[in-house]
């Protein structure tokens, strides 16, 4: 399992004074995918965590609940398409993004999707999208 990795980061207001920027949750067993997807979030003042699978996911919003939670689908353990199940049971107004290579998926109702491999613009489109107070 990946290990659990958070960062903190501050937009400053427009008075100089450090505002904390909603966090994410980006849940890829992929490291790489987890990497880059920090970095870029980061880079754009979001405090962003990173986990492997939705078992790991859990534990880490029963820490601290997620603004926005970024998901693959396949992943081996609790995958994508259960831990959204589960959320939508436990939290419906939590915003979900689900992220796929594949192309032959369920229908995932009312959650966005961006298949793999999407553009850094499409995806902090999304985020923005999905985040009412950073429209």
């Amino acid at each position: 399992m990946m290990p659990l990795t958070l960062t903190t980061t501050f937009k400053l207001h427009d008075h100089g004074v450090p505002v904390m920027r909603p966090s994410l949750l980006v849940v890829d067993d992929d490291p790489s995918t987890c990497s880059l997807l920090q970095r870029v979030l980061t880079s754009h003042g979001y405090r962003v965590t990173t986990v492997a699978d939705g078992d790991a996911a859990l534990i880490a919003m029963a820490a601290e609940r997620p603004a926005l939670v970024l998901t693959d689908l396949l992943m081996p353990g609790l995958g994508g398409l259960a831990l959204i199940d589960h959320l939508r049971q436990h939290d419906p107004l939590l915003p979900i993004v689900a992220l796929s290579a594949a192309l032959d998926l369920p229908d995932l109702g009312s959650i966005p999707l961006l298949i793999k491999p999407f553009s850094l613009g499409d995806l902090l489109a999304m985020v923005q999208h999905q985040l009412p107070d950073e429209r």
